[in-house]
């Protein structure tokens, strides 16, 4: 009895390491198919927020700062929708 349990334990740990396995192997191939992504992206995003943190330091010289910040979550609001449009747009005609 004890040799039979003993063989299911070790039958689950050979299954539970190859699936640990399986999931680091796919991992690896995501990351090279896909790791462009992975390096561009929080680089667009941190230039994103020096273009953008720029602009408002610019234009709070000039206007009160709210109102920067209004401007600027107003600007980001009808990209996003404009965006959204195309996006939905582009679904229905598939």
């Amino acid at each position: 009895m004890a040799d039979a349990l003993e063989r299911v334990v070790d039958a689950g740990q050979s299954l539970f390491l190859r699936r640990v396995e399986l999931v680091f192997v796919e991992g690896i191939h995501a990351l090279r198919a896909e790791g462009w992504v992975l390096m561009v992206v929080p680089f667009a995003i941190l230039g994103w927020l020096f273009v953008v943190n720029g602009a408002r330091s610019g234009l709070a010289m000039q206007l009160p700062p709210f109102a920067v910040d209004v401007g600027i979550g107003l600007f980001h609001l009808a990209i996003a929708a404009l965006l959204l449009r195309r996006s939905r747009a582009a679904e229905r005609s598939r």
